[in-house]
């Protein structure tokens, strides 16, 4: 119980000491007073914090014998991990199967090295991807060209896909600053722009 003096108006103090109620104390936990609580909450909260101090070997025996996996089988899923983390084995999922592969991590390696180079290396330079990207235009521009001659595409829709006109089955590019519209590497020119916004 803490003791408290009090202190009169006039600044005094008065030699009269009291207690303060136990309902005004701060309480260091915010469990209430065991005089409040039945015995039969003291005996759930006690069983609860026992179960809690034991959940340990629980887990571990549930483990023992709930696995769907036998020791020998848990030993060598083991060993599968070890050896694929030491580069040894790869493990990988069979194509459009639910079944695993397991490989020789050199055969591994010979595998994707034959498929890679199935693929074109790409030039990721400036001029490159320039270069790249006009081949893809020009090649658009070509199909769209060929589309328009069989009658798939119209004259409106060729204009503004490709920038390409056809007058007298005759087809030409625009030109001036419609142009630049249809060169992803040159940006527009600011009044151009500046109509889009408007």
């Amino acid at each position: 119980m803490a003791l408290h003096t009090l202190v009169c108006e006039s600044g005094d103090k008065n030699d009269t000491d009291f207690v303060l109620s136990k309902t005004l104390l701060i309480t260091k936990t915010s469990r209430p007073d065991s005089a409040k609580i039945d015995e039969e909450t003291k005996t759930y909260v006690e069983m609860f914090f026992s179960k809690l101090r034991d959940i340990k070997p629980l887990v571990l025996e549930a483990y023992q014998t709930n696995n769907n996996l036998s020791n020998e089988e848990r030993k060598s899923l083991s060993k599968l991990a070890k050896l694929t983390e030491e580069k040894k084995i790869v493990i990988c999922r069979a194509a459009r199967m639910v079944k695993i592969v397991i490989l020789h991590y050199e055969d591994y390696d010979a595998i994707m090295t034959k498929e890679l180079q199935q693929f074109e290396k790409l030039d990721v330079s400036v001029e490159g991807c320039d270069a790249y990207l006009e081949k893809l235009r020009k090649d658009c521009n070509n199909l769209m060209v060929k589309l328009h001659n069989l009658g798939a595409v119209n004259d409106e829709l060729l204009l503004h896909v490709t920038g390409i006109k056809c007058k007298s089955n005759s087809y030409r590019k625009v030109n001036g600053v419609l142009a630049k519209i249809f060169c992803c590497n040159t940006p527009p020119t600011p009044t151009r722009f500046s109509k889009h916004i408007s």
